[in-house]
């Protein structure tokens, strides 16, 4: 895996606009199916584009902890983990393994760009289902068992657990500080139970965890950006956008899928 100069910039653009979502921006829909657009290995895009990310996420995870310390619901967390563990498991087991059930880069590609067309789907319109829904679904005991299952087998395959845990996290009536910390910290557990099948599957490559070195500056100014922007933008003005930009690359990966390598 080599990068040249502006791979290396696009790379740092897509790694900013990932560290502005661990700041609260929610923009992480749009980043994997970009990264994977402009991957330099075309033949094995998805599947080096998702163990790149992993070391990144955790580090993000950590910066995000910083900025919510002391705020998220621990109840909640303490329900999800263990189910999300064992969807962890469950998907190295069948998906990531070599002997596995394995999945083509294309077929990678086709998943990650449908979940992007299904993020944009559930965000316009499936959250008016959910708050309408929010008393009657807050306290069913085998939610927790069923979000952080599926959290645990997408998270793993594609880093595309977000829509599923707004899903969970939306009938619970959090305030929004609260709501962000607890996603916040939920996916930092779930991201570094991730690291230990990934390292014993042979998912990272020495050149990978390199480029993920050096681009690690640009996941503090990331963050704080997509903090303060939170708290400065109203949401109707970058909400629509992020919507049209998901669309769209969901759309041309779902097109690389099908046609191209």
């Amino acid at each position: 895996m080599s990068f040249i100069g502006l791979e290396w910039v696009a790379i740092g653009v897509v790694v900013l606009m990932i560290g502005m979502s661990r700041g609260g921006l929610p923009v992480a829909g749009v980043t994997l199916p970009l990264l994977i657009i402009i991957w330099p290995e075309q033949g094995q895009a998805a599947r080096s584009a998702v163990a790149f990310m992993l070391p990144l996420l955790c580090f993000m995870d950590v910066v995000g902890i910083i900025l919510y310390r002391g705020k998220p619901d621990w109840s909640h967390i303490k329900k999800l983990l263990p189910a999300t563990i064992g969807g962890v498991f469950v998907a190295s087991l069948f998906f990531v393994a070599e002997g596995g059930i394995s999945f083509s880069d294309r077929t990678l590609k086709l998943v990650i760009g449908m979940l992007g067309l299904a993020f944009t789907i559930w965000q316009i319109w499936g959250m008016r289902y959910f708050k309408s829904t929010e008393a009657s679904a807050g306290n069913i005991r085998l939610r927790p068992i069923i979000y952080g299952f599926s959290a645990g087998i997408i998270s793993t395959i594609a880093h595309a657990a977000g829509p599923v845990m707004q899903m969970y996290f939306l009938p619970t009536g959090l305030a929004k500080t609260r709501f962000a910390a607890t996603s916040v910290y939920f996916f930092f557990f779930l991201n570094i139970v991730k690291i230990l099948p990934f390292a014993l599957l042979g998912r990272f490559s020495r050149e990978q965890l390199m480029a993920s070195v050096w681009i690690l500056p640009v996941i503090p100014i990331g963050v704080m950006l997509g903090y303060l922007i939170v708290r400065l933008m109203r949401e109707h003005y970058y909400i629509r956008f992020i919507y049209l930009s998901l669309s769209i690359t969901s759309v041309l990966l779902i097109y690389r899928a099908i046609t191209g390598p």
